[in-house]
């Protein structure tokens, strides 16, 4: 019996543009790109090319990326950062009980070091009720960490709600997004590998294969592309 697999939302399979994207750096320029010899500086400059890239397709600017190892590093980048920044201003943080071990453990955490820390319940279907933020919030919030779409069980998040309801009180809104729709516009992380590539575009598989996992920072709008991505590629 032939296997299907469903599991996309942890990771899928390699796209065979990027398989050939990354023959470059697999078989030749493999050199650490921290390194100041040939093999690093040309590893550097690929990375910093899909960092232009990722830059360019998001509508942000370059210093606004940090690309990391994976999205446990991105979660523990944008929570820790944010709570530490507000430390004696803001310090009450908000996710919800069935959250991804890299944002529950990194909150919990945070808790041990003075901060306020509020679990939201789900129904049986994982949907997190926006009644249930609103009742948990209060001036004191800094953060609002909330999956866009459950990775056990896909629920997706009214996370435009949630947005709202985290900057009526002046708090931030972090996610890992799923898609980039009706995406909060602070904090998100992404790991690029649970996203099918577009089909047939070099672009995306150069950019997919050498940056690997991003977290995106600070207000931008949400770009064009999200709607018709194929008038924004090469």
């Amino acid at each position: 019996m032939p296997h299907i697999y469903l599991d996309y939302n942890a990771t899928t399979p390699i796209d065979p543009l990027v398989a050939e994207a990354m023959l470059p750096y697999v078989h030749g320029l493999y050199g650490n790109p921290s390194s100041g010899h040939f093999f690093g500086r040309a590893a550097r400059a690929g990375v910093e090319h899909a960092r232009a890239q990722v830059a360019s397709l998001l509508g942000c600017g370059i210093d606004d990326l940090i690309l990391t190892s994976g999205g446990t590093e991105a979660n523990n980048h944008a929570i820790k950062g944010v709570a530490w920044a507000n430390r004696g201003r803001r310090n009450h943080i908000i996710t919800s009980t069935i959250e991804h071990p890299a944002v529950t453990e990194v909150c919990r955490w945070l808790e041990t070091q003075g901060f306020r820390l509020t679990l939201v319940p789900v129904d049986e279907y994982g949907m997190v009720d926006p009644r249930q933020v609103e009742e948990a919030i209060s001036p004191d919030t800094v953060l609002v960490t909330i999956m866009h779409a459950n990775n056990e069980v896909g629920t997706i998040q009214p996370i435009a709600e949630i947005t709202e309801i985290a900057h009526r009180y002046g708090a931030l809104m972090h996610q890992l997004p799923r898609h980039f729709h009706n995406a909060s516009r602070e904090l998100q992380a992404a790991a690029l590998q649970e996203v099918p590539p577009l089909t047939g575009t070099r672009w995306d598989a150069l950019l997919a294969a050498v940056v690997e996992h991003l977290a995106w920072l600070h207000g931008h709008p949400i770009p064009e592309w999200v709607n018709e991505p194929e008038r924004f590629l090469d």
